[in-house]
């Protein structure tokens, strides 16, 4: 069996901080995407949607 695991937030304030676990990053498994602001996020998402690209490109490290 197969598991998958989706983030969500509910409610998030606006300035608070979006990113990978820290505990889950090291030199061996250094981090995939930046950390970045709740605000921005939904600001890229939205902006994503309206030209055709994927708003996961934008926070790739």
């Amino acid at each position: 069996m197969e598991r998958l695991t989706i983030g969500t937030f509910y409610n998030s304030k606006y300035d608070g901080e979006i990113g990978p676990a820290r505990s889950l990053i090291s030199q061996e498994k250094p981090a995939l995407f930046r950390r970045i602001t709740y605000e921005e996020y939904r600001r890229v998402k939205i902006a994503s949607k309206l030209n055709g690209k994927s708003h996961l490109d934008t926070f790739r490290l």
